[in-house]
């Protein structure tokens, strides 16, 4: 199963922390009947053939045992390592995540050079793991469900067969007999990216979890040109977290809570469409997002001015806003200069009061904008209008 393991000069090779000698014994290791072995090199690999989003050197070396390992079917650990070659797939150059801005050329050959031969490192593991799609197509049909979801996570990641890793998700979403996977498998047709999914994504029914993972498949792929009512799908996530991240939660690969894949989404789309989704949001989602909403939601509908941040309240200033009082109110932007959307944006932020009194507050923003700081004035200046 792992010939040819040792005829790769591994010490030759590096990897995130060196040299790559320590490779082979951690792939042996991932075939241990022992799951504390298993586990250890796992994560080993998970820190050094692959380091927080980048690969190198060894990474593509490493891949063809790593699919070997899924052919066998008392392997214990599959799940794991097909997260693992899904991150490789989608890996990046150390350099070209960190080094910005980048040098000229001119100025920095060296630099490049080493840019080049970091990004040949990322299409050689790309490549190397896309070559094993027959085989995550095969476990695809897996008796385990966690098998399946995570061949479903890197068959997402093989944008270089997209056609054949987006045909198998979508049948292995037609043949899913209680909808239980479909959940997972709409969201990795969006990590594809491909157009032509999109008309399969936008039949699915709008209602209920699923219907919410094919729009943000398809704000995936469309990005701004996504119609509005996919994003007021993508939207009720703000209203109905708690099954949607427990679906989130189920699934094999790291889940991303709802609320913020939800804002992930709506960030890719017109300003729009955005907007209307976050007033229909922000007085609805949990405590900890309301603040950040709020002020995403101010800043898209009025740019804060080239003028210096507002400094903090005191904490009279803030006391007096959480019981009511107010100590004088400073003049305000005409009411007659906001437009109808910046208005309707304002509605929604003073009635959501869950935006309002943490430590996150709205007030800096709301006076560089010349706006009222506390709530309850914020709701005259709007409703004596």
């Amino acid at each position: 199963m792992l010939e040819g393991l040792d005829a790769i000069d591994w010490e030759a090779l590096h990897h995130a922390y060196g040299s790559a000698a320590d490779v082979p014994g951690l792939i042996r290791s991932l075939a241990s009947p022992e799951a504390t072995e298993r586990d250890e090199a796992l994560s080993e690999l998970f820190g050094n053939i692959w380091h927080q989003g980048t690969v190198y050197q060894a990474s593509a070396q490493a891949v063809p045992f790593l699919i070997a390992l899924l052919a066998d079917a008392t392997a214990a650990d599959r799940p794991g390592i097909l997260i693992l070659l899904g991150g490789l797939a989608s890996g990046s150059s150390y350099l070209d995540v960190h080094e910005r801005p980048r040098p000229d050329p001119a100025d920095d050959p060296d630099f490049h050079a080493e840019l080049a031969r970091e990004l040949s490192w990322v299409r050689a593991a790309r490549e190397a793991v896309e070559a094993g799609v027959p085989e995550y197509i095969r476990l695809l049909d897996a008796p385990d469900r966690r098998i399946r979801q995570a061949a479903a996570f890197v068959l997402g990641e093989c944008t270089g067969r997209a056609d054949e890793a987006a045909m198998a998700l979508r049948s292995a979403f037609a043949a899913d007999p209680d909808g239980s996977e479909r959940f997972g498998l709409a969201l990795r047709l969006g990590a594809l990216g491909r157009e032509a999914d999109v008309a399969f994504l936008r039949a699915v029914p709008a209602d209920g979890p699923i219907g919410w993972a094919a729009a943000v498949a398809t704000v995936a792929i469309l990005r701004e040109r996504t119609p509005a009512e996919v994003v007021a799908r993508v939207a009720t996530a703000f209203s109905i977290p708690t099954p949607l991240d427990d679906l989130l939660a189920a699934l094999a690969w790291d889940p991303v809570e709802a609320v913020e894949m939800a804002r992930e989404a709506i960030e890719k789309v017109g300003d729009a469409e955005a907007v209307d989704a976050l007033i229909a949001a922000v007085g609805s989602v949990e405590p900890y997002d309301a603040p950040r909403l709020a002020s995403d939601l101010l800043g898209r509908v009025m740019p804060a001015p080239d003028t210096p941040r507002a400094p903090p309240a005191g904490p009279l200033h803030r006391l007096g806003g959480l019981i009511g009082l107010r100590f004088g109110d400073p003049p305000y932007r005409p009411f007659e200069s906001l437009d109808a959307r910046q208005v309707a944006a304002l509605r929604a932020i003073a009635e959501a009061g869950r935006a309002w009194g943490s430590i996150m507050d709205l007030s800096a923003d709301l006076r560089r904008r010349e706006l009222p700081d506390i709530r309850e004035a914020l709701r005259e200046y709007l409703d004596r209008r």
